[in-house]
């Protein structure tokens, strides 16, 4: 594949005004600048699909454009093909609703803080006996500078990450790769046999004398993106994000220790690293988790430090989250944001019934293997705890994607309703009372800036969307007890957004990580109130 020194690629907004990059779930147009003339003979594909090109005119120029189409945050491939040439490029779009910093710490929250808050409220309420889990408050950020300390500077037995970054610039690993670049007849040098039929497909590709007028020729070029690269600089990924967490809990937690101190000179080592290796600014980010070896790591030292650096850095929890969508974060952001906001009702119910007394009847939020106390949580319509009260008789069970059909004891009495997050309240000699809690990764009109017909043009942006409102008006008027009485009490979205109570015990709570007080304190409210009065 060609690098060119100039792109042929740009972006624009809807005015036509030159954007770096678009952003989530935002309509942009693609800029190719390639003379109007080639328009015919000019394809370009995003993640390998087609996306069909115009001439589109302005007042000094006639222009050559596409419809980049709505999307979430992710890492996407666009692939030009142009007479004389091509060009592959890879565009990152981020997160908008949540900033970088808060979707630092939804993956922190989700890797550590969560589980590790969820195992020790379990082990309050009888789980986990025997087995000593240490709060997260305590001795983690000094076991955390610890962590970071040995990925950066090494150990005894293995370098670390910035003495691996300064060995391998000096002689980074790098292949030969194999391009086919579109060019014209008299320029090719080897192309294939078995590819001169695409340029005979080409219906617009022939001189008057019925020619080819260019063909795929076969070339060559050194590549440092290759696996072990890739690798090299997802742990310096991770490692990175890591240390400006902790940089940013020791300054608030304990900013004249000497645990700042070492932050900053770690940050200094690693980031001097950084600029050594800068080769590693052309090597993608990997997709999935690195997990086999090959020769380079396995014999080459830099790599092979590297790689028992990173494997190191991934298994130091005791008590991990099982969850795959995490190997590739940026893809999935919104999944990823309603199992955060599920952990954080799980959590807030846990040391609630803890305080008030429950006990654990049964869970599987945590299971044992041989690394330690495994989280996860299974969206499979059944509970993954249930907690018992010895002198009230109270039952309370937390139910992710339950089902509410149009039989049975709880119901729907219209269409079949299934809320993120059921809380199930059971009491003796009274009806069962239904909390129900929808994580959100949505802002009203934040996708377009322009209110659909269905929403109030009145409404700020960055409020719910009427449709999820609206969601929790169905589910509290639609789900029923045997009676058929109404059996939800209380129903709320959480997003990253302002909060809002409406009438009828529906709100919509503010839920950004790394801002999550509020939210926590308005669980408290709603939960402890519900778990400790039964309703005659």
């Amino acid at each position: 594949m060609e690098s060119p020194l100039i792109s042929k690629i740009r972006f624009l907004d809807r005015a036509g005004n030159a954007i770096g990059i678009p952003l989530e779930w935002s309509g942009a147009q693609i800029e190719v600048l390639v003379p109007s003339e080639d328009w015919s003979k000019t394809t370009l594909s995003l993640q390998r699909r087609d996306l069909p090109l115009r001439l589109a005119k302005a007042p000094d120029r006639i222009y050559m454009v596409a419809e980049w189409p709505q999307s979430n945050p992710g890492n996407y491939r666009l692939d030009l093909n142009y007479p004389g040439g091509c060009e592959q490029r890879i565009v990152t779009i981020t997160p908008r609703k949540i900033s970088e910093n808060s979707f630092a710490r939804m993956l922190s929250d989700l890797e550590a803080a969560f589980p590790a808050a969820v195992a020790i409220a379990l082990q309050r309420l009888g789980a986990f006996a025997g087995i000593d889990i240490l709060p997260p408050d305590q001795t983690t950020l000094a076991q955390e500078v610890t962590r970071l300390h040995r990925a950066i500077d090494g150990t005894t037995t293995r370098a670390g990450l910035a003495a691996v970054l300064e060995d391998i610039s000096k002689r980074p690993h790098q292949i030969l790769q194999v391009y086919e670049p579109w060019v014209k007849v008299s320029q090719a040098r080897r192309p294939h046999p078995a590819r001169i039929k695409d340029a005979i497909c080409r219906g617009y590709n022939f001189s008057p004398d019925n020619r080819p007028t260019s063909v795929l020729d076969t070339r060559v070029e050194h590549t440092f993106d290759v696996y072990e690269n890739r690798l090299v600089r997802f742990f310096l990924h991770q490692v990175d994000l890591r240390l400006r967490i902790v940089t940013r809990a020791v300054l608030n937690a304990a900013p004249e220790s000497q645990l700042l101190e070492s932050i900053h000179s770690l940050t200094t080592r690693l980031a001097r690293a950084k600029r050594q290796a800068a080769f590693l600014n052309s090597v993608s980010l990997l997709t999935d988790l690195p997990t086999c070896t090959t020769m380079v790591l396995l014999n080459t030292p830099a790599y092979r430090s590297a790689f028992q650096g990173y494997l190191e850095f991934r298994r130091s929890y005791t008590v991990r989250i099982d969850e795959p969508r995490l190997d590739s974060p940026l893809e999935n952001v919104p999944a990823l944001y309603q199992l955060w906001g599920t952990m954080a009702v799980i959590q807030v119910l846990l040391e609630c019934a803890a305080e008030a007394g429950y006990r654990v009847k049964k869970h599987s939020l945590m299971r044992r293997d041989e690394g330690g106390l495994c989280f996860r949580v299974l969206p499979d319509g059944e509970p993954v705890v249930i907690l018992v009260h010895p002198e009230s008789e109270m039952v309370v069970k937390l139910i992710p994607e339950r089902t509410y059909k149009k039989a049975g004891v709880l119901r729907s009495i219209t269409f079949q309703q299934r809320p993120d997050i059921a809380l199930e309240i059971e009491s003796p000699n009274t009806k069962t009372r239904i909390l129900l809690f929808d994580p959100k990764y949505k802002l009203r009109s934040e996708d377009s800036g322009v209110p659909s017909d269905e929403e109030d043009e009145t409404s700020p942006p960055g409020v719910p969307k009427k449709v999820d409102i609206d969601k929790m008006h169905a589910y509290r008027d639609a789900i029923r007890g045997s009676g058929l009485e109404r059996a939800v009490s209380y129903a709320a979205i959480l997003y990253p957004g302002s909060e809002i109570r409406y009438a009828d015990d529906i709100e919509a709570l503010h839920a950004y990580p790394g801002e999550s007080e509020k939210l926590t304190s308005r669980l408290r409210e709603v939960i402890d109130l519900a778990i400790h009065k039964p309703v005659p």
